[in-house]
Parts: C-alpha cells; structure tokens; sequence
C-alpha cells in the first residue's frame, strides 16, 4: 500500500457534543474517513482507513482513484485560525 501517504486529507476539529477529538476525511476517496482523540491517533487512522479502502475496492473489483496532485488549490487541507 506504498502511495497510501500521497492521499490528501482534512483534518478537522470535532465540538465536544461530538465527542471531542478530530475527524479525518480522504479527498479522493468517497466515504474514507477516520477520527482518533488527538490529531496524530486522528492520522494514523486514517492511514488504516485508507489501506482499508483500498483492500475492500480491490476485492470488489472497483477503480481506484488516484491522488490529486499537492499541486491542486482545491485539496488543500484545513488549517485552524490561529487564536487571536
């Protein structure tokens, strides 16, 4: 699972009602997504998540998508304002 790594991602702060944490969505993978208790567990997740995904296409004969290039505006991934 050698480009897993490549796959850009958001990782997103969860409010407390959610239960706290961090929520981690793959751009290129629709319904890949993961959540842990701090941003690194939310990551390494998501890295499972991804190898997951990949498996279960594999198995169903299904594409799989490539990474969008670091080089496309549109996946860059969420950064939280800095507090004031």
């Amino acid at each position: 699972m050698g480009h897993r790594h490549m796959y850009r991602y958001t990782v997103m702060p969860m409010i407390e009602a959610e239960g706290g944490g961090f929520l981690v969505a793959v751009h290129d993978l629709p319904g890949c997504m993961s959540d842990g208790e701090t941003e690194v567990e939310a990551i390494a997740n998501a890295h499972d998540a991804i190898d997951e995904w990949i498996a279960e296409a594999k198995a169903r004969g299904r594409p799989i998508p490539e990474p969008t290039p670091f080089s496309d505006p549109s996946t860059r991934p969420y950064k939280p304002a800095p507090d004031p």
